[in-house]
């Protein structure tokens, strides 16, 4: 039996059994409505013959409820049905037969969804556009892209007659026509068929307009923002990140920093497998290939409990296993590195799909083609690789009040500093991906990568050694580090309401730093061994190895279940992590430790649809951490409001609240390190159960205002409570460093709570967002005003400092102009005011804290950096790029030239003391100046990039 049929057999029982009960209908004409109330079923029975329309409804839904309405009062049936069902809890809606039909108001709504594949191979189609419109008038009311598995859902959706359309560049426009009926999921397949086009040359930007629209609260970059030349002159994704709202990349160290948070605080996954990057100064030793990204998603304040638990943000990036727009075999060749991509699609016995993708970048820093590279970038690190002399001179002050005649003879070698060599440099990665798509219901994606990395300082402290030959033969200052990790994820579309996907990671990062330099401990130890030492005094004296292993393993599952009202989200992840780190000869104390951790991580979230423009959802995080064997909770909310004007005018807005817990963390230890490259030592654990997890509130406002089809407007605030929050307690570290405490054995800290203190912070700002996006043409202004201030221990106290990453005002103009088919014309203004902390960050972090030091260097101290000696100028920084593609054959080449800092502007980037007359000299006064460090001079970038093997 038809569902038609039923329906009528349906209606006209309804109407019988209303008929039998109702009374004689009176004549139809307007009449008051009066003070006393009718029995809803009598009120319809009268309704119905008064107006002669037809009528379908369930009694079950009548029953004990009562109107004003008496008699007709509107001038159509449909506004005095409306009049007559006021306050009842029931609306009515217009079937496509032309019945009026009447439910409860939470179940008029239904949902469409669907999925588009290839009629020929099987597998889904991601980036599919699927359009929506009612038959009555044929105009488009909404429309949005596939997802990544080619499905499409349409949210709170009047009951009647629609048409819906699919297209997709390639291949032939498919349409439907579906009866939608109230509480209810319907439930499409479009197949779609190839049909080759012939057109002229083609100017292809993507559907970021559109994707702004459907999804303008997820920052996405895809492959060409990724790939894009910034930094020292070669594609960086985190240097590329900072042209998303919210996000600063520092100029010297290239860490990230989203709204005010910490480094540290924010977590970088590859495919869901976190990477850890101990050194990225300016950006020329990026984590993995950027050539073998397709998407790098960004979420920051309020984002939601399925994401994990940081204190500011998750970064995504995603292998780009399919990616239409390119050929096979990609190369890329510039100034630092050689890239070389391979994509590859086949498909097996008809019916299983299969991508894969092959990635392999070298560093070429001292071969044949480093030749071109700017000159500018050779003397910026070689001026970096100058040694701190007056860092070493206050490290020996301990030395001077043991014996101050072994005190002047290294003072004296130390002025015996060679000039410094350009840094050894060299990273090799390897990215393996694959999706296999079995039929339309089981999909399995895999990848793995391998990254090398080594920076080597090649700096000697002179002093150390009066031969010249000793200095050529040791290396000092290494960093050494590692990356592995792979991914395992399988999806299986269970039914049409219910997606299942579980995955199993593993990472391994694992970090060593050896230097042969002066260091606080060694140098209280000098004077005991100087008569057996010689010459090779600091060189045997002072050997470091400082490192750090993490290795973590990880199942996760999670599925999404659509239901009538919204969708459920639910997972889990069991997590544990191996990991050790040792810092044993900068402290009198050696920090060291060594620990398997476990935790499991909960989370729920429901995405509730109150009505066709607003969605709110809800959920929390639970994780229990064996370590202490407590639960930790953290709530989150956010609600969506989406507006439609006409055509040409779209709000969205969207506010969001949570608990934010972490439980990895990430820290930094100031070093005395021959080389000034990085002064610091890198490490990341989880919580051991000494301290509690860091915790923050976050309250985010977003609104995007989208005036089709090239305009947008958007505006971003948040507001984040950092309750508690770790730092390393640096005037702890230095309590054995006492003459009564010199000839005892070496103290080791084996907890968090023995070098860890826990602090308090505060950040907060704005951002305002101004962009037209068209063909030929992509242009932007922001402007962002930022807020963060967090508790620094000093010698003789704690207090609340703006954080060292602060630049309250940033302002930018980006623009990408396409005047021609193959020409791209790009341009970029940066300006950053309001920065602090000038000096370098072992100053404040050694010489503040240390109770041996004296308050002052000169007419220096370190425990104010707000004072107007630690200010920074203003950052400006002008860049400009051209590039041109040509097809030669079945090759595209792409060749592309950047000029960074058009202007050659002089950035400061940090500064340093050094002594005119000796430190502390009791003979005379003493005095110290300032010397300043800047950023990248004008720099000419040149790039390369072959695809070839076109398959057709």
């Amino acid at each position: 039996m038809s569902d038609t049929f039923r329906q009528l057999l349906r209606a006209v029982a309804i109407v019988g059994i209303a008929a039998s009960l109702g009374s004689e209908p009176a004549p139809a004409q307007s009449h008051s409505t009066g003070a006393a109330e009718l029995d809803l079923v009598e009120a319809l029975v009268r309704f119905q013959e008064a107006w002669g329309v037809d009528l379908i409804y369930d009694i079950r839904h009548l029953g004990g409820k009562y109107t004003a309405w008496t008699y007709p009062v509107g001038s159509s049936a449909t506004q005095d049905l409306t009049t007559l069902l006021d306050r009842t809890g029931l609306v009515w809606f217009r079937l496509p037969s032309g019945t009026l039909s009447i439910r409860p108001r939470r179940n008029v709504y239904a949902r469409l969804r669907g999925n588009v594949i290839d009629a020929s191979l099987g597998t889904t189609m991601p980036g599919a556009t699927v359009r929506i419109m009612e038959t009555s008038d044929s105009v488009a009311s909404d429309e949005l892209p596939t997802d990544s598995d080619g499905r499409f859902l349409f949210l709170r959706r009047y009951p009647g007659e629609y048409l819906v359309q699919v297209s997709y560049l390639g291949y032939r426009t498919q349409e439907q026509k579906v009866v939608i009926w109230p509480d209810s999921s319907v439930n499409v397949e479009f197949k779609m068929e190839v049909q080759p086009i012939n057109l002229e040359p083609l100017i292809v930007l993507g559907d970021a307009h559109l994707r702004e629209m459907e999804l303008p609260f997820r920052d996405i970059m895809l492959a060409d923002d990724v790939t894009r030349i910034s930094g020292m002159g070669t594609a960086d994704i985190i240097r590329n990140i900072n042209d998303i709202a919210g996000v600063r990349v520092s100029e010297v160290s290239s860490d990230l920093h989203i709204q005010g948070g910490k480094a540290g605080e924010t977590q970088f996954l590859l495919d869901g497998s976190p990477i850890y990057e101990p050194v990225h100064s300016f950006g020329f030793t990026g984590a993995f290939n950027a050539n073998a990204i397709g998407r790098v998603s960004v979420d920051k304040a309020g984002f939601g409990a399925a994401k994990g638990s940081y204190l500011a943000g998750v970064i995504n990036a995603e292998h780009a296993v399919q990616d239409e727009n390119t050929l096979p075999v990609d190369m890329l060749f510039d100034p630092m590195n050689i890239n070389a991509r391979v994509n590859a699609a086949f498909t097996v016995r008809g019916r299983t799909r299969v991508e894969f993708l092959g990635a392999f970048r070298k560093s070429i820093w001292e071969n044949w083609w480093s030749t071109i590279r700017s000159g500018s970038i050779d003397n910026l690190l070689q001026s970096w690789n100058n040694p701190d002399v007056f860092l070493l001179q206050a490290s020996l002050y301990p030395v001077k009040a043991l014996n101050p005649i072994y005190y002047d003879i290294l003072i004296n070698r130390l002025s015996k500093v060679p000039a410094a060599d350009i840094p050894f440099i060299d990273y090799t990665d390897l990215h393996l991906a694959s999706r296999i798509q079995f039929k339309r219901h089981h999909s399995l994606n895999a990848s793995f990568y391998l990254g090398d990395n080594k920076m080597h300082g090649r700096q000697l402290i002179a002093a150390v050694a009066e031969e010249v030959e000793d200095q050529a033969t040791t290396d000092p200052d290494r960093y050494d580090w590692t990356n592995s990790n792979g991914q395992l994820t399988w999806t299986y579309l269970a039914t049409d309401k219910a997606v299942v996907k579980t995955q199993m990671r593993g990472s391994h990062y694992s970090l060593r730093h050896t230097y042969a330099g002066l260091d606080r401990q060694n140098a209280e130890l000098i004077p005991r061994g100087l008569f057996f030492l010689g010459e090779r005094l600091f060189i045997d004296a002072a050997p470091t190895d400082d490192g750090n292993r993490i290795t973590e393993v990880v199942l996760e599952s999670s599925a999404e279940i659509d239901h009538d009202a919204g969708t459920l989200l639910a997972g889990f992840e069991s997590i544990n992590t191996w990991h050790s780190f040792r810092i044993p000869t900068i402290f009198p104390r050696t920090i060291s430790h060594t620990r398997a951790s476990h935790r499991l991580a909960l989370h729920v979230e429901e995405e509730l649809d109150l009505n066709r423009s607003l969605m709110v959802t809800a959920g929390s995080r639970f994780t229990y951490l064996a370590s202490s064997g407590k639960w930790y909770l953290e709530p989150r909310f956010s609600a969506q409001w989406k507006v439609f004007l006409g055509d040409r005018l779209r709000f969205n807005v969207r506010g969001a609240t949570g608990v934010y817990s972490q439980f990895l963390n990430q820290f930094d230890v100031s070093t005395i390190s021959p080389s000034t490259l990085v002064p610091s030592t890198r490490f990341w654990m989880p919580v051991d159960g000494s301290l509690p997890p860091p915790k923050a509130f976050h309250h985010s406002l977003r609104v995007s205002v989208q005036m089709l089809p090239n305009w947008s407007i958007r505006f971003e605030r948040y507001v984040k409570d950092q309750r508690r929050l770790y730092r390393i307690d640096y005037p702890t570290l230095w309590v054995a460093d006492t003459e009564e405490t010199l000839d005892e054995r070496v103290q080791y800290i084996q907890t968090q709570a023995g070098f860890i203190a826990l602090a308090k912070g505060f950040a907060w700002g704005n951002a305002y967002i101004l962009a037209r996006n068209t063909q030929a043409l992509k242009t932007s202004v922001r402007y962002e005003y930022s807020v963060a201030e967090r508790e620094y221990g000093f010698r003789d106290s704690v207090r609340v400092m703006p954080v060292p990453w602060s630049e309250p005002h940033r302002l930018e103009f980006a623009l990408d102009w396409k005047p021609h088919a193959h020409l791209l014309l790009s341009a970029r203004w940066r300006g950053g005011w309001g920065r602090i902390w000038g000096f370098r960050q072992p100053y404040y972090d050694l010489l503040a804290t240390d109770v041996r030091q004296g308050l002052r260097f000169g007419v220096h101290e370190f425990r104010d950096p707000t004072r107007r000696a630690h200010r920074l100028d203003p950052f400006k920084r002008f860049d400009v790029g051209l590039a041109y593609s040509r097809p030669v054959g079945g090759t595209e080449l792409r060749l592309r030239i950047d000029v960074l800092n058009v202007t050659n502007r002089l950035n400061e980037a940090d500064r340093n003391l050094y002594e005119a007359t000796p430190i502390h000299d009791e003979t005379g006064p003493t005095v110290i100046l300032t010397e300043t460090r800047y950023l990248l001079g004008r720099t000419w970038s040149i790039s390369l990039r072959v695809q070839c093997c076109d398959p057709r």
